[in-house]
C-alpha cells in the first residue's frame, strides 16, 4: 500500500506543474490582471467590443450544433445499433471516421465543400461551422445512444408495435425513457466540444465570426492583451468546466444503468426507409463529398490541369516565402513530437490506470482519477495560453524550447490514456493475477509479465490514440510552435489562411497527408480485434 502511495508522486506532479499551474495562471490573470491587482475592465471586461454577443455566439451555436448531432445521430443508432444492415460495420466506421481526423482537416474540407464562401459570406460561414460540428460530433450520439439502446430488449418494441403503436409513437413511449440518460450524454459530450471549437471557427469563420477561443487568441497573440485573454479563458474555463462535469456524471449513471449485454436486432426493412433518408445517407454523403473535395483539390495543378506539383512543392516554403520552415520539415516535427508526447501520455496515463485498477476505491481514488480526467474537459487554447505565460522564464523556460507543444500536447493526451487503460487493468482477469502472486511474483513483476502483455492491444490502441492528439492538435501549438518548430497543423493554417493557388494547393496536399496518417493509424487498430480477443480473458473497452 505504501509503494502504490508512492507511485502517485510522479503522476501527480506531473499534472499538478504542467497542467494544474498554467491553468491556474491563466485564470489568475482574468480575475486580478497582470499587475496582480483585482481589476475589471469596463469595456466589455475584457471580452471586446460585445461581450454577450461574443458569448452568445459560442453558447448558441454549441447548442444549435447539438441539436443538429441529436437530430441526425438518433436514426443513425437506431440503424447501426437497433437492425441489421448490409455492411453495418462499414457504415459505423465512416460515421466514426471526421471524429479521428484533425480538427483542422475536417474545417478545411467544409470550406472546400462551399467552394471558400464559407469564409466570406456570413450566411455561408455559419452554415459552414454547423456542418463541420455535426460530422466532428455526430458520432458521439450514435456510439454513446446506440450502446444503450442495443441493450434494450427487442420484445418491448413488438409488443408495442403489435398494440398498434407506430415506430415514432414507439421510440417516445417506450425507448427515449430508457436512452434518455444517455441522450443527455451525448448531448453534454457534443455541447463541450462545440462550445471549446477552435480550429472549426477559425477557418471557417474568416475573422468575420468568433467564439471565446478565436477571440482569446488573437488577444494573446495580435495585442498582446493578456488580461483580456485571462477574462475569456475564464469565461470558457467555466463553460467547458459545466458540460465536462455534466458530460461525466451523465455517463456514470447510463453505465451503471445499461450493464445489461446487447440484444438481438431485425433486419432493416423498408419502414426504417425514413432514418436512412435522414440520418446516414446524408452524413455519409457529407463526408465522402468532403474527402474527395479534399483529395481532388489537392491533385489540381496551380496552374490548372492534375498532377502532383502540389506535393512537390511541400519542399518549398509557400508563395512568398510565407512559412518559416517547409512542410516536410513541419511534418518531422509533428512526427518528433508525437514520438515525445505519446511516450509521456502512455507512462503517465498507463501508471494512473494501473494504480486506479487496484485502488479499493474510496472518495480519493475518484478525486484523483477525476483530477488526470480534468483535461478533457479544458481548452487547448486556455492550456497553451497558460504555458505562454507560465513557462516563460528559468527554471522552467519551456516557451522557448521545441518541448512545450509536445508536453502539452502528452497532457491532453493522458485523460484518454488514463481511461482505455483502467478499463483493460480493470477487466483483467483476478485469478490470473492471485496465481502470479501465489508463485511469488511481485507486483511489479506481475506488471510487466502478467497484466501487462494481457492488455497490450489496448496498451497499441491506447498509443494510437494519443498519437492522434499530437498530430492533429492545433490549439495549444498556436501558441507555442514558433519560427522553424512549427507543426503540420499549423503550417497548414498559414497555407490555407493566405490567398493563391500555390498555397490552396499546398494545403490541400497537407490535409490529403493529415487525413491519410488518421486512417492509417485507424485502419491499423481495427486490424487488431483478432490479437485483442486472442490475447484478453475479458474485452477491454478501448
Amino acid at each position: 500500500m505504501a509503494t502504490k502511495r508512492l507511485l502517485w508522486i510522479g503522476p501527480l506532479a506531473f499534472i499538478g506543474l504542467l497542467f494544474v499551474l498554467p491553468v491556474l495562471r491563466v485564470l489568475g490573470l482574468g480575475l486580478t490582471g497582470v499587475d496582480g491587482s483585482i481589476s475589471a475592465n469596463s469595456a466589455g471586461i475584457g471580452l471586446g467590443p460585445d461581450p454577450v454577443g461574443l458569448i452568445g455566439f459560442t453558447v448558441g451555436q454549441a447548442v444549435v450544433s447539438t441539436m443538429l448531432c441529436l437530430a441526425f445521430g438518433l436514426p443513425i443508432a437506431y440503424l447501426l445499433y437497433r437492425r441489421r444492415l448490409a455492411g453495418q460495420r462499414l457504415w459505423r466506421a465512416l460515421t466514426m471516421l471526421p471524429f479521428v481526423l484533425p480538427t483542422l482537416v475536417v474545417a478545411i474540407g467544409v470550406r472546400a465543400l462551399f467552394g471558400g464562401s464559407a469564409s466570406t459570406n456570413g450566411g455561408a460561414a455559419l452554415t459552414g461551422i454547423l456542418v463541420a460540428h455535426v460530422l466532428l460530433n455526430v458520432s458521439l450520439t450514435v456510439r454513446v445512444v446506440g450502446s444503450a439502446w442495443a441493450r434494450i430488449d427487442l420484445e418491448q418494441e413488438e409488443a408495442t408495435e403489435l398494440a398498434g403503436a407506430g415506430r415514432l409513437r414507439t421510440f417516445f413511449v417506450v425507448i427515449l425513457p430508457q436512452v434518455r440518460t444517455a441522450v443527455a450524454a451525448a448531448a453534454a459530450l457534443s455541447f463541450l466540444y462545440c462550445v471549446s471549437s477552435f480550429s472549426v471557427i477559425l477557418v471557417l469563420g474568416g475573422g468575420s465570426i468568433r467564439s471565446i477561443e478565436t477571440q482569446l487568441s488573437m488577444a494573446a497573440t495580435d495585442y498582446l492583451d493578456l488580461h483580456s485573454a485571462g477574462v475569456l479563458a475564464l469565461v470558457q474555463t467555466v463553460l467547458t468546466v459545466v458540460a465536462f462535469s455534466l458530460s461525466g456524471g451523465l455517463g456514470r449513471r447510463n453505465e451503471r444503468e445499461d450493464a445489461s449485454g446487447e440484444q438481438r436486432a431485425r433486419r432493416v426493412d423498408r419502414r426504417d426507409t425514413p432514418a436512412v433518408l435522414l440520418g446516414l445517407a446524408p452524413i455519409v454523403a457529407v463526408i465522402a463529398w468532403m474527402l474527395w473535395s479534399i483529395f481532388a483539390r489537392s491533385l489540381t495543378k496551380p496552374a490548372g490541369g492534375l498532377g502532383l506539383a502540389n506535393f512537390a512543392n511541400l519542399g518549398s516554403f509557400g508563395a512568398r516565402e510565407l512559412l518559416d520552415v517547409s512542410v516536410l520539415d513541419s511534418i518531422s516535427n509533428s512526427l518528433r513530437n508525437a514520438l515525445l508526447s505519446t511516450v509521456l501520455a502512455m507512462v503517465v496515463g498507463t501508471l494512473v490506470g494501473w494504480l486506479v485498477a487496484h485502488s479499493r476505491g474510496g472518495r480519493l481514488a475518484g478525486i484523483l482519477d477525476a483530477l488526470f480526467l480534468l483535461p478533457l474537459g479544458t481548452s487547448t487554447v486556455v492550456l497553451g495560453f497558460g504555458y505562454l505565460v507560465t513557462f516563460a522564464e528559468p527554471p522552467l523556460a519551456l516557451r522557448d524550447s521545441w518541448v512545450a507543444v509536445p508536453i502539452a500536447q502528452a497532457v491532453i493526451a493522458v485523460p484518454l490514456v488514463v481511461r482505455m487503460m483502467h478499463a483493460g487493468f480493470a477487466q483483467t482477469d483476478r485469478a490470473v493475477l492471485e496465481a502470479a502472486a501465489t508463485d511469488g511474483a511481485s507486483t511489479g513483476r506481475t506488471f510487466w509479465l502478467v497484466e501487462l502483455p494481457l492488455i497490450r492491444a489496448t496498451a497499441l490502441s491506447a498509443a494510437a490514440f494519443a498519437a492522434l492528439v499530437s498530430l492533429g492538435e492545433f490549439g495549444a501549438a498556436s501558441f507555442l510552435a514558433f519560427g522553424d518548430q512549427a507543426t503540420l497543423p499549423t503550417a497548414l493554417y498559414r497555407l490555407i489562411s493566405r490567398p493563391g493557388p500555390q498555397n490552396f494547393g499546398m494545403a490541400m496536399a497537407v490535409a490529403t497527408i493529415m487525413a491519410a496518417l488518421s486512417l492509417a493509424v485507424v485502419y491499423a487498430l481495427s486490424g487488431d480485434r483478432r490479437t485483442r480477443r486472442a490475447r484478453q480473458p475479458r474485452r477491454a473497452d478501448a
